[in-house]
């Protein structure tokens, strides 16, 4: 599916087997500010205790193998406008407001190339995912509350690499908020900017960390110069590594990490 240069606005794209979303150079993906084109999809086989009965989000898959996103594109999620759903009985992260991208149970994955903006939420969150690959992409995501760069969440066999991240909350963090462990991830030859945590294990730690390695990144301040919506102007952390809700954390390794600005450089 080739997107081609220009502006769309689109509610929720569902991405099947086979299928590679390419957003050729110029091409802007632009989330409706309507919450009714965002449906709520069906509960997932796989539970999360971030789950609130279904999710919504801009660009959604759910169990299928081989899809990508590609190209020199850019997809925005148009956060400021993104509102939280008013028949939600949830609030806080779990009130409805859409992801930039939601992936659960999906293999062989890539997302390569692409630049994403300003999601309503999480700006990518790859639940319970197996062999992805997430390169050259660049995400600045100061729009809303809880406004993540990258979540992995539960996932096997992740590589994470060569990739600049600016954001208000967190911007790379592991997340184990299932039964699923979060193993074998790689996070190498990112800069990476956040108001919050910049690179961070947790908090969600229900099935634990294992085999990751982060290295040859650089953790600097954010070019973002308004107040933050959550957070500090220089960030709370550069590297943090957390398991607050059970789990366990074995075979981490960290190697050549500059860190500048930040409240708290390390925190474990």
């Amino acid at each position: 599916m080739i997107v081609p240069a220009g502006l769309f606005r689109t509610g929720t794209i569902v991405l099947k087997n086979n299928v590679e979303l390419h957003l050729q150079t110029g091409a802007v993906l632009s989330a409706s500010t309507e919450l009714k084109d965002f449906p709520i999809q069906p509960q997932p086989a796989y539970r999360s205790q971030k789950d609130p009965g279904g999710w919504r989000a801009l660009i959604y898959a759910n169990e299928v193998s081989n899809i990508a996103i590609t190209g020199r594109g850019t997809i925005d999620g148009n956060g400021a406008q993104q509102k939280p759903d008013p028949a939600s009985a949830f609030r806080s992260d779990m009130d409805g407001r859409p992801r930039n991208i939601l992936f659960i149970s999906c293999k062989f994955v890539r997302v390569e190339g692409i630049q994403m903006l300003n999601a309503g939420i999480w700006n990518q969150h790859y639940l319970d995912c197996e062999d992805v690959v997430v390169d050259r992409i660049s995400v600045y995501n100061h729009a809303n509350r809880n406004n993540d760069g990258i979540d992995i969440d539960g996932c096997r066999r992740f590589v994470l690499s060569n990739s600049v991240f600016d954001t208000d909350d967190d911007a790379i963090v592991l997340k184990s908020t299932g039964a699923a462990p979060c193993e074998e991830v790689v996070i190498t030859n990112c800069i990476v900017s956040s108001f919050c945590n910049a690179i961070k294990a947790g908090t969600e730690s229900t099935g634990g960390f294992k085999n990751i390695s982060v290295s040859n990144c650089v953790v600097r301040p954010s070019r973002n110069t308004n107040p933050p919506i959550y957070g500090t102007p220089k960030g709370i952390a550069g590297l943090s590594l957390e398991i607050v809700d059970g789990g366990s954390m074995d075979g981490v390794s960290i190697s050549n990490i500059t860190i500048e600005g930040t409240d708290c450089p390390l925190f474990v």
